[in-house]
């Protein structure tokens, strides 16, 4: 039997295994993206190519963009990386955070290559210093959050440096990182930048994906799981890791609070309280604009919000209005039952700016299909709804029933 120094240590152990407020740093601790990982390293090593790794927030995109390239140093190839936030930064503020990681050659008397670059920074600038870049040697410059820059000159001198790289067939490549639907929301383009710039999407995980995230660490922890908590915590998660990571913590230290060194169900839910307490505030900021009636009388907008959460999406993760119908149905019973008609009103008004477009849709009148602007949004709505006692335990567990009897089909 364990002292209580030592359910202290697993608790400890337990908080450095997960990792939702960080990247992930080694390659070994990412699931299911094997196939994003090695069509990175392939334009890695292809000459004329940059990539771009694009997909919603939370799917992991930082975290491959900071592992992918480990493997790709070999005996006679020494990979270089350097890795800076874009955020709203211009073109010259962007090199200079990368030339800042770079030390200057030795007769220059600077300490790092900006040093050299008093005035703004060009892409010929950039050209001719990775120029010197040795044969057996890879730079690999991970450009983060380049989906904050809203300035078309900044793009568009980007995008001119990625062709010059490219035509030059210097050894330095060039990832982007950010979030959107595709390259043109995150770059002006050139007409052939496309043959420079490969695409790389980050998908949402799998649920097989999402279990492994969080049965692997906590048997690094020497904890187990019961089978039907693994499922709650990947439903839960909703294909996004950073989630499975949150719940998987907090799930964990409430069996460890227990002394036990498995994980259930009970656990599961008894950790969420803790989990919402660290995701980031704007998410609840927005919700609340979401939810909350101007005049403060009873809406629907906070049962309707729920039920588009537990809707079926389909594989690009939207759903239809008529799917809205049987959750909301669970969640705020009455008789006659809801129509798709009765919160219509609720489904545009979520569309919205003054609710903060919290949904968006696509298609035409009459057969809209709506997801959630912001992927981290989806869990955090069922997550707070069952907190809050808005969802009660037993209607989710019907709807986690329905989702893995549908998967085992």
């Amino acid at each position: 039997m364990m002292i209580e120094e030592e359910w202290e240590a697993r608790k400890n152990e337990v908080y450095a295994a997960f990792s939702p407020g960080a990247p992930i740093k080694l390659q070994e601790d990412l699931a299911g993206r094997e196939e994003q990982a090695a069509r990175l390293r392939n334009i890695m090593t292809s000459a004329g190519e940059h990539a771009l790794i694009y997909g919603e927030r939370g799917v992991g995109k930082t975290s491959i963009s900071n592992t992918f390239y480990a493997s790709l140093n070999s005996p006679t190839r020494r990979v270089r990386a350097i890795q800076v936030n874009c955020g709203t930064s211009d073109f010259p503020t962007i090199w200079r955070k990368v030339f800042r990681r770079i030390s200057a050659p030795a007769e220059s008397g600077a300490r790092s290559l900006d040093e050299l670059y008093p005035n703004d920074i060009t892409p010929d600038d950039v050209e001719v210093e990775f120029s010197a870049i040795d044969l057996n040697e890879l730079m690999i410059v991970v450009l983060d959050e380049f989906d904050k820059i809203s300035d078309d000159a900044t793009k568009l001198l980007m995008t001119d440096t990625i062709k010059s790289l490219s035509d030059h067939g210097l050894h330095t490549k060039l990832v982007l990182v950010g979030i959107a639907e595709n390259a043109e929301e995150l770059l002006a383009h050139h007409g052939s930048i496309s043959r420079a710039l490969k695409q790389v999407k980050m998908p949402r995980l799998s649920l097989k994906d999402l279990e492994k995230v969080v049965s692997v660490r906590y048997k690094r922890c020497g904890l187990k799981i019961d089978d039907e908590a693994l499922f709650q915590i990947a439903f839960l998660s909703r294909g996004l890791p950073y989630y499975s990571h949150l719940v998987g913590r907090h799930a964990a230290l409430s069996a460890l609070n227990a002394k036990r060194i498995v994980v259930r169900d009970d656990d599961v839910f008894q950790g969420l309280a803790e989990a919402m307490k660290e995701v980031d505030q704007t998410i609840t900021k927005e919700y609340l604009e979401a939810v909350v009636s101007q005049r403060n009388e009873e809406t629907l907008f906070e049962p309707v919000l729920i039920a588009c959460a537990l809707a079926e999406p389909d594989d690009l993760g939207q759903f239809q209005q008529a799917g809205v119908a049987l959750p909301l149905a669970e969640i705020s019973p009455k008789k006659p039952p809801y129509t798709a008609a009765t919160f219509a009103f609720h489904m545009n008004e979520f569309c919205e700016e003054k609710r903060g477009c919290i949904l968006q849709r696509a298609g035409e009148a009459r057969n809209y299909r709506y997801s959630f602007t912001d992927a981290m949004m989806q869990p955090y709505v069922i997550m707070r709804a069952l907190q809050n006692n808005k969802l009660s335990r037993a209607t989710f567990e019907k709807f986690v029933t329905r989702r893995q009897r549908s998967l085992a089909i």
